[in-house]
């Protein structure tokens, strides 16, 4: 029963620390298969939370919640180095992924067909 009950106070734990929101990881440990008793899981989210609540207390620590607008958008860079198979060049700009002006005035080299030789781009 001990080894149950720690693991749903390291579900807790670990999902606060992810930035998974209260309410996730509440219904997340209510709904855990186990033959602990409503009673034992609100006592291993309550232990969790005071855990997460001493360790955020330090200074220096802030916690995060998962959530829109939470990181910037990803730079189109990154969609132009991403090795593709053959073609999918011509699919990504005209979904307007990107540009005619990104596969000739690119800074940095980029990968966007695949080498059928095995070799690399």
């Amino acid at each position: 029963v001990s080894d149950l009950k720690e693991q749903l106070f390291l579900s807790y734990w670990n999902g606060k620390v992810l930035g998974y929101p209260d309410n996730m990881i509440e219904v997340y440990i209510q709904g855990f298969n186990t033959d602990l008793g409503v009673a034992d899981r609100s006592e291993q989210i309550y232990r969790g939370k005071q855990a997460v609540l001493k360790l955020f207390a330090e200074p220096d620590f802030e916690p995060v919640t998962i959530g829109m607008g939470l990181d910037p958008p990803v730079d189109p860079r990154f969609w132009n180095s991403l090795p593709s198979v053959r073609g999918f060049s011509d699919l990504r700009r005209r979904a307007g992924i990107i540009g005619a002006a990104d596969d000739e005035d690119s800074d940095e080299q980029s990968c966007t067909d695949y080498d059928a030789s095995g070799g690399s781009c």
